[in-house]
């Protein structure tokens, strides 16, 4: 990993468990993060996002785990680690911003406690008194004026502030945004995402931003990996996988984005994303596909290299929509 990579997550496997069997639901995903660089991954609920954000910080829930690859984290291998070090990556190295964060926040302690409690985990250094007050002034900087409120007596949107302010107290190298505007109004959304950039311009910090929304990604992403049934199946810049998408899956996702430049209907994907119980041979998306034919169904589209002003596709028909 180079000195400017944050994130290496390298095919990277992981297994959904019931019964006596096990399925994956992540199944070689590969991709990097640089310092200063906001990678988004996009797709479907189902898709592996928020797996994939969880495998990152060691929090799969216990009917998944990790079958193969790595994930390497400022130099810090995750796979396999020690609950120490997968401790001390927490909020040290990585900082997680979730979605919701009521459910985040301990609704009992007051939010600049609980910022306080992050920095002092990291740095007793620093001391309680000290803690307090850089918590304070972390608060203020996302917006908030009041450290002795309690969660419920702040909206949605300043709740999740406190949540950016709590990821990023320790000045981690890589933070992960796991839908953390979704729930949000769109006044509300645009000011959490100026935060995530202006955080990411302060601090040098690399973004993993776990979204649904390719407005979103649009917005402030400066690369793109979109995921279908646990897999990669088309990766780039962000700004020439959404003008020119050459896989189906992504060209779906962006027809179904309500635009106001444009007459024509919304039009979702037909059909839903397999059960990974019951996934299709060959493509995972040839069943919603219109260009599927016989080779879909036999073999296993892989995912081909980037090239300049291309991006990389897995698809054994990729190509501008029709």
């Amino acid at each position: 990993m180079s000195p400017a990579t944050v994130l290496e997550v390298t095919d990277l496997r992981v297994g959904l468990r019931r019964g006596d069997g096990e399925v994956p639901v992540l199944d070689g995903v590969s991709l990097t993060v640089a310092a200063g660089e906001c990678v988004a991954v996009v797709g479907e609920s189902g898709a592996g996002k928020t797996v994939l954000a969880l495998a990152v910080v060691a929090l799969l829930p216990p009917v998944m785990r990790v079958v193969g690859g790595g994930i390497r984290v400022a130099g810090t291998e995750v796979v396999g680690a020690s609950d120490a070090t997968t401790r001390a990556l927490r909020g040290g190295a990585v900082g997680m911003v979730f979605q919701d964060p009521q459910a985040s926040l301990h609704p009992a302690f007051r939010v600049g406690a609980q910022v306080a409690e992050a920095i002092e985990a990291h740095r007793p250094e620093v001391g309680r008194a000290g803690a307090r007050a850089e918590a304070t002034e972390r608060l203020r900087r996302v917006g908030i004026t009041d450290p002795r409120a309690f969660p419920h007596q702040l909206s949605g949107g300043m709740r999740q502030r406190v949540m950016l302010a709590m990821a990023t107290a320790n000045d981690p190298p890589l933070c992960i945004a796991d839908e953390a505007t979704s729930a949000l109004d769109v006044t509300v959304q645009a000011q959490v995402l100026d935060l995530l950039a202006s955080t990411r311009a302060a601090t040098g910090a690399g973004l993993l931003l776990v979204t649904h929304d390719l407005g979103v990604v649009a917005t402030v992403a400066d690369r793109v990996v979109v995921l279908y049934a646990g897999r990669v199946v088309e990766s780039g810049p962000a700004a020439e996988v959404l003008a020119a998408p050459r896989h189906p899956y992504t060209q779906g996702l962006a027809a179904a984005v309500p635009r106001l430049d444009r007459v024509a209907p919304v039009a979702p994907i037909p059909g839903q994303p397999p059960d990974p119980w019951d996934r299709p041979s060959g493509c995972a998306f040839r069943t919603r596909c219109p260009r599927a034919d016989a080779r879909c169904a036999d073999e296993v589209p892989v995912l081909g290299a980037e090239a300049p002003g291309l991006a990389a596709v897995a698809c054994h028909h990729p190509g501008p929509s029709a």
